[in-house]
């Protein structure tokens, strides 16, 4: 027999408690006793963390902490970053040796998590070619997501720049260039920091130099898109080649911070793309993942694709795509290393 349900509002309270104790198996009562609660909770089946089903559990479309540092603060960390920066000689991912036999890095479920739920995001512009770099058509991880996972393991470095791919169009120069930083900060605190800030700080290399800004705090925009922060940024490089003359290319690209996996604290995902095409830039778009690594840190993994007008120097629009992509990814690694000291211990 099914209880009777007592409305609470309608019934005088002495009535209520005299039917609950008196006749507890005809009537219910609404609200369980704190000793149902405790028992309920018990006998409910429970997911050990980091198994698929806890993985695929949303946590909300927030960070759990917003970063709380004063403005001043970044700026001053900003201005502290390393100015000028050796040109090295291009290395390319088809030049990479063998590293099947080396130990993985990142956490090989969040990997997979990774490729399955980056395709589901409500993306600002289509990203499926910068996606496909790292995640098949099958959404499982690529072989070169394994093999840079394993080389930024026995890299020297902590920030590294490879080219995957280079030609040219007529009078443009296409390129598609993967970065790699290590840190052993948590992903959790990378993806609360101020990387829009990093990614625009200056910097000059013996032919180019770049300047750029954070133009606009588009914030207000965000709606329920699982999307936390959103910036408009400008670029403007100034290039000097071997025989004197100087060129400038600029553009204009929104960057978008996005929570992966309903929010997960071990991955997250940042996009850039041009606001619109100019003549400088044909096309711009780079996707970065942070994502844990085994040890409890993480690993920042960016692609940029892109097409410049190379202004009759197609090699040096080459050098430069490469030299760029290395200089922010050391920006952004030292940025959140030293954000991360000014916060109060324990945030």
């Amino acid at each position: 027999m099914r209880p009777v349900e007592i409305d609470l509002n309608a019934t005088p309270l002495k009535t209520v408690r005299w039917l609950c104790l008196s006749i507890p198996l005809l009537f219910s009562c609404g609200e369980k006793s704190t000793k149902d609660k405790q028992e309920a909770k018990a006998a409910a089946p429970q997911t050990a963390p980091g198994t698929p089903s806890d993985l695929k559990e949303p946590i909300s479309n927030k960070p759990a902490v917003e970063p709380e540092v004063d403005p001043n603060t970044i700026k001053a960390i900003v201005k502290g970053l390393k100015l000028t920066f050796d040109t090295q000689p291009i290395k390319r991912v088809a030049d990479l040796p063998d590293l099947s036999a080396k130990p993985a890095t990142i956490r090989r479920e969040l990997m997979d998590a990774f490729c399955i739920h980056a395709y589901k995001l409500p993306l600002q512009s289509d990203f499926n070619t910068e996606l496909g770099v790292l995640c098949g058509s099958d959404k499982k991880p690529t072989a070169l997501f394994t093999t840079i996972d394993r080389y930024a393991k026995v890299s020297p470095d902590n920030s590294i720049a490879l080219e995957i791919a280079n030609s040219v169009d007529g009078d443009y120069s296409r390129s598609t260039v993967i970065s790699v930083a290590t840190t052993d900060l948590p992903t959790k605190f990378v993806k609360e920091a101020h990387v829009n800030d990093y990614l625009t700080a200056p910097f000059n290399f013996s032919y180019f130099s770049q300047e750029s800004n954070v133009s606009k705090d588009l914030n207000h925009q965000i709606g329920g898109d699982l999307g936390f922060s959103r910036y408009e940024l400008y670029y403007s490089t100034k290039n000097k080649t071997d025989d004197g003359k100087t060129f400038r290319n600029e553009r204009t690209s929104i960057y978008n911070g996005y929570q992966v996996q309903g929010g997960s604290p071990d991955i997250g995902l940042i996009t850039e793309h041009l606001t619109s095409t100019t003549k400088d830039y044909r096309s711009f778009k780079t996707i970065s993942v942070s994502i844990s690594t085994q040890s409890g840190g993480s690993m920042i993994i960016t692609i940029a694709n892109l097409e410049v007008l190379h202004n009759g120097y197609p090699k040096d629009a080459r050098r430069l795509a490469v030299d760029t992509a290395s200089a922010q990814s050391q920006h952004v690694r030292e940025g959140v290393i030293r954000e991360k000291a000014t916060r109060v211990p324990g945030q």
